[in-house]
């Protein structure tokens, strides 16, 4: 009586977890989809596989969880998902996008502002570069969407930088800007606004220095080197 008892539980029991799979089988994600946005510079390859291998472990996640988890990782600005019985889900990520490389630290400056890490390779391709260290990153990223305002004139700003001298950016075109320490906004328009007028029709480098109070001096570059 006992082993019919025995063989009978453990039937019961072999059911139950045959069934438990099976359930498990049935809900588990096996494809996940992921469209993205913002992704210029951006491998989004690397990521999506990290959200792939996150899907198969959190497979009974709600979605709203899941997004949540998702948007943990600091490159991702917005998640929404959907799901697709019974294997798929469908997931619409808008990355932060990359603009600055701190050449120092290695970390990335987005379009919004945020100062964030590239420590999994991420971003990809040539990025503008500051020099300088990470607490002034924010004048750097104020100054940079300035000077990038007129970037259809002037040229993509390429560099820049802050040390013991003040703020110094750098165009495409080989124009460099000296701002100083004080008044970099004002003295950037300033710039802005004369060169287009006054200085746009000269081919060869030039250094722009914006550091007086009354004026500013201009030096044009025939070679390489100064």
């Amino acid at each position: 009586m006992r082993v019919k008892n025995v063989i009978s539980i453990g039937a019961i029991a072999l059911i139950t977890w045959l069934s438990y799979e099976s359930l498990l089988s049935l809900f588990r994600v096996k494809h996940i989809h992921v469209f993205t946005t913002n992704s210029i510079k951006f491998n989004p390859e690397t990521f999506k596989d990290k959200v792939t291998q996150l899907g198969r472990i959190r497979f009974l996640s709600s979605l709203e969880s899941f997004c949540s988890h998702i948007k943990q990782d600091e490159w991702v600005q917005s998640c929404s998902a959907e799901r697709v019985f019974p294997d798929q889900w469908y997931l619409d990520l808008t990355y932060h996008k990359p603009i600055i490389r701190l050449i120092r630290s290695g970390k990335i400056i987005t379009q919004s502002g945020k100062l964030v890490q590239d420590s999994a390779g991420y971003v990809t391709g040539p990025l503008p570069i500051y020099e300088g260290d990470d607490d002034h990153s924010k004048v750097a990223y104020q100054l940079y969407l300035k000077a990038n305002s007129n970037a259809k004139v002037l040229g993509v700003v390429e560099y820049v930088k802050f040390n013991e001298s003040g703020w110094l950016i750098e165009f495409a075109r080989g124009i460099q800007v000296k701002l100083g320490e004080k008044h970099l906004l004002k003295r950037l328009e300033l710039f802005l606004n004369l060169w287009p007028k006054h200085f746009s029709l000269k081919s060869m480098k030039q250094t722009f220095d914006m550091r007086y109070h009354n004026g500013f001096a201009y030096r044009e570059l025939k070679h390489d080197t100064e």
